[in-house]
Formats: C-alpha cells, structure tokens, sequence
C-alpha cells in the first residue's frame, strides 16, 4: 500500500479498522502525543495571534447573524402576554419548567439546532410583561 491513492481508498472504506489503529498507536506512543499537543497549542496560539483582526471580524459577523436571526424570531412570534412585536431587543425568552439549559444570550455561538431546541422551551415576553412575571413570583 505504498500508492497514496491506493492508501486513501482503502481508509475511506475501512474507517473503523482506520480509528482502532491509530488509537493504538497513540497509546504506544504517549511521549509523541504530548509532543504533539505542545506544538499544536503553540501553533494555534500564533494563529490566532497573527489573525486576530480577521478573526474579530468574522465573529462579529456571525454574531450580527446570529443576533439577526433571534431577533427576527421574537419579533415574528411577539409577547404571548400582551402581544407587543415592534422591537425584537425589548423581547426576551422567558424559561418555563427547570428544564433551562442554557440562556439564549450566552448561545450565540452554538450550532442553531441547539439554540433553536433551547428557544421551544421559552415563551416570549416583552420586557415590561417579563419584570411584571417574575415580580409575580418573588410575592408568592
């Protein structure tokens, strides 16, 4: 199997085979792992260093999206109190149940599918309607 070609095949079809030989391998060979793990950290850590403005931009990209996108979704869905849907900043998710996960707000980096699980899980209030509910709920 020295053909590269022939070697990508035969690991593309054979992934399982692929996965056990190199665990095996990485626990043969400890001290090169460790190695390794060092001068992948260093490697990101210049990386990152050398393209920090560019990263700062493509995160402030996906944020506006990501904000973009909840924002659109109160707004379209509005206060199930009082049905106000002007301003998707003056809504908020309201967790119902202890089934929270997460705060929508600290989710703006995870995969939709997962922000959009934690959402179903809310209702959506304005902030007035919201301060109102849990006021409500400290009195009880």
């Amino acid at each position: 199997m020295n053909n590269p070609e022939t070697r990508k095949r035969w690991n593309k079809n054979h992934p399982e085979k692929v996965k056990q030989s190199k665990k095996k391998w990485n626990e043969n060979n400890p001290a090169y792992q460790k190695q390794y793990r060092k001068d992948n950290i260093k490697k990101q850590k210049q990386y990152r260093k050398d393209n920090c403005e560019e990263q700062k931009k493509k995160n402030n990209k996906h944020y506006k999206e990501r904000n973009l996108l909840i924002n659109n979704y109160k707004i379209s869905h509005g206060c199930a109190i009082c049905g106000y849907n002007k301003c998707g900043s003056a809504l908020c998710f309201h967790h119902e149940g202890d089934d929270k996960e997460f705060s929508i707000a600290s989710m703006k980096t995870c995969n939709w599918e997962r922000v959009n699980k934690e959402i179903k899980k809310c209702v959506i209030l304005c902030s007035n309607c919201h301060a109102e509910l849990h006021e409500q709920e400290k009195r009880m």
